[in-house]
């Protein structure tokens, strides 16, 4: 009998009619075995449960750690519109607001589409409430964007949560008849470097049924949009209705050329006599030139502490959350290493769900090896688990993680993480101490898919013959382009500095510039004043070369007590080269 019910379910999903649940045994009430409901593709830590539930007989209890609960509904139409149901309940003893949410979306055959994000991974984007560990309902009604084919229905649990699935449920409603405009989801990433515009291209779809009238785009001021790939670029399109339809048309948009460093937004308007007005977002941003490797950040960003992103002057950008990585103005120490004692250092906390995350970016690499190495100095921990707080980034697809965790006897072990695909994150067979500043090194290997930490006490010449950790079986990246700092409920109360990025072990860990001017500083960085302060360790004489962001020379002069005069100077982003007694420093240098 349960063959055929599945059976005659797949019959009415190949022709799905509406008023329909298409969602295949969503009250848990047919189980394969004791962790496996039938017809649920993925249900990892799950078992049956006949006491906790909220209608029926059976419910499914989810064990946290990250874990999915999903099932894919096909016969999706475009335009139509979808209740998506479930209720939840977090067991007793547990509910610190980060337990549970649901993780849903639509996509085109595999490909994730980004349309109803909130409502899909919500509510909110955000996680459920526990409501005092009772029974709750979740249940909003989307429409299925233009190029959907499918639905990906998933649940998450986390940490150490334990929490009830119950009553699943995705239900087509009746179409609509009035005039209907379909747009598929949001556009980011337009960006290109000062100098060098337009973006690339993106696309995103329109379409319509029911319509009387033509279908009218209008593109934001700092974007431009086009039906042809290459050309024909300008502000508004009209896509022309013939009885009563549009058929999906592929729209190209870019960010255009000529503008000035900065971020940009704005919405294509997509409107239709009689129909909902829809509107796509847009997003890119024009921005320095990446640095080329070998990369160094040593944050020496000034005299204050602050938060990191401010004092950086655009060097860290936000990836998510709000509450701050510090900048301190002391650095960590290690003989030998080229990054060491310089400038400040930053603070990182676990500062749970909305801690501030952080990026850096640097030339795009896709062959070969890179090599991130930085001093780090962790100092406790708030919570008992693991989490990662450094990694190798392109976008949000976060490889080469590196982990820590307490050993349960007041040691430390540090770990690596390739992808979140990856299923177990691996730890060193050694143990490290607290409060102890160490050289760690991360490496990603294009050709092997493999990412690896080492972790040293000096710098070594030469790159160890063995990882003391390897990940390996997590999906392969094509490029990487920046590197960044997390904090999460997990992550380790810690201190970092000296932050090199190369293609060799002797790029990013040893120097392979000039001699640097020892205790060089400078500050205010930015500054409005009309100057800087300049110093080292030497008292000889500094000459001073500030390039724009063009590579143009636009200052050269010779300081002699320790102030560099930058009125001449209009607000923006510079290079500043310092040279002293053969040795050589080059520094960001931000005007307001």
């Amino acid at each position: 009998m349960k063959k055929l019910y599945i059976l005659l379910f797949t019959i009415l999903i190949s022709g799905t009619s509406f008023g329909q649940e298409m969602l295949l045994n969503g009250g848990f009430e047919s189980w394969d075995s004791p962790t496996a409901p039938t017809s649920f593709e993925k249900a990892e830590s799950t078992a049956q449960e006949s006491t906790e539930f909220h209608s029926g007989t059976y419910s499914a209890k989810h064990t946290g750690g990250t874990t999915d609960i999903a099932q894919t509904i096909s016969g999706i139409t475009p335009g139509a519109s979808y209740t998506v149901s479930l209720w939840y309940k977090v067991d007793s003893g547990f509910g610190d607001g980060t337990d549970a949410r649901i993780w849903s979306y639509w996509r085109t055959g595999t490909t994730t589409i980004g349309d109803n994000a909130n409502e899909l991974r919500g509510p909110n984007n955000a996680y459920f409430d526990n409501n005092g560990n009772v029974w709750t309902q979740y249940s909003v009604t989307v429409t299925a964007p233009a190029t959907a084919d499918n639905f990906y229905f998933e649940v998450r649990t986390y940490g150490t949560a334990v929490v009830y699935w119950d009553d699943f449920s995705f239900f087509a409603e009746a179409p609509s008849v009035d005039p209907t405009i379909l747009v598929s989801g949001a556009v980011s990433g337009l960006d290109y470097e000062v100098g060098s515009g337009p973006s690339e291209e993106q696309t995103f779809t329109v379409g319509g049924s029911n319509l009387t009238n033509d279908i009218v785009l209008t593109s934001p001021t700092d974007f431009e949009i086009s039906e042809t790939s290459g050309s024909g670029f300008g502000a508004g399109i009209t896509l022309t209705e013939a009885g009563g339809t549009v058929a999906v048309t592929t729209i190209y948009v870019r960010l255009k050329s000529g503008l000035t460093l900065n971020n940009y937004a704005g919405n294509v308007d997509v409107t239709s006599t009689g129909a909902a007005p829809k509107t796509v977002s847009l997003s890119g941003d024009v921005v320095n030139p990446r640095p080329s490797l070998p990369f160094t950040e040593n944050f020496d960003y000034g005299l204050t502490a602050g938060d990191l992103i401010t004092v950086s002057g655009g060097n860290w950008t936000n990836l998510s959350g709000t509450l701050p990585i510090g900048y301190q103005t002391t650095s960590l120490s290690m003989s030998g290493y080229a990054a060491s004692g310089v400038g400040g250092a930053i603070t990182i906390d676990d500062n749970g769900a909305s801690a501030e995350d952080a990026s850096t970016p640097f030339a795009n690499q896709s062959s070969g090896s890179i090599y991130l190495s930085a001093l780090v100095n962790i100092s406790s921990f708030v919570a008992t688990g693991d989490d990662y707080f450094m990694f190798l980034n392109t976008g949000f697809n976060y490889y080469a993680r590196l982990y820590a965790k307490d050993d349960g006897g007041g040691n430390l072990k540090f770990g690596i993480l390739e992808h979140s695909s990856s299923t177990v994150t691996q730890y060193s067979s050694s143990n490290y101490a607290y409060n102890t500043t160490y050289l760690i090194v991360l490496k990603y290997d294009f050709s092997t898919g493999t990412s690896s930490v080492y972790v040293l006490d000096n710098a070594a010449a030469t790159e160890p013959v063995s990882a003391d950790a390897e990940s390996s079986d997590g999906t392969d990246v094509t490029n990487l382009d920046s590197m960044g700092i997390r904090q999460g409920n997990d992550t380790p109360i810690a201190t970092i500095d000296g932050i090199r990025v190369g293609t060799s072990w002797a790029s990013a860990v040893l120097s392979t510039k000039d001699k640097q001017i020892e205790g060089f500083s400078f500050y205010p960085n930015p500054t409005n004043l009309g100057y800087v302060n300049i110093s080292s360790k030497n008292s000889a004489r500094m000459d001073v070369a500030v390039f724009d962001i063009l590579g143009k020379q636009v200052l050269n002069k010779t300081v002699r007590n320790n102030t560099l005069d930058v009125s001449g100077l209009t607000s923006g982003i510079y290079i500043m080269k310092v040279s002293q007694d053969n040795a050589n420093i080059t520094k960001k240098l931000v005007i307001q």
